[in-house]
């Protein structure tokens, strides 16, 4: 859900934040929708992973 809030919902659910409030909002709704709280460390780490791995196929 980290990815579908950064890339597909980026702009149609947290386009008008700016970056630390869309990971703000973000988080909150992941935990609405999961019931899963992830911290701000645990977001960000997911995201960096993901960018990560997309980077290595592509390289």
């Amino acid at each position: 859900m980290v990815i579908i809030a950064e890339y597909p919902q980026k702009n149609a659910m947290f386009g008008h934040l700016d970056a630390r409030a869309r990971v703000k909002a973000a988080r909150e709704w992941i935990a609405n929708t999961t019931g899963v709280a992830l911290t701000d460390t645990e977001y960000k780490l997911y995201l960096g992973l993901f960018r990560s791995q997309v980077e290595r196929r592509l390289a």
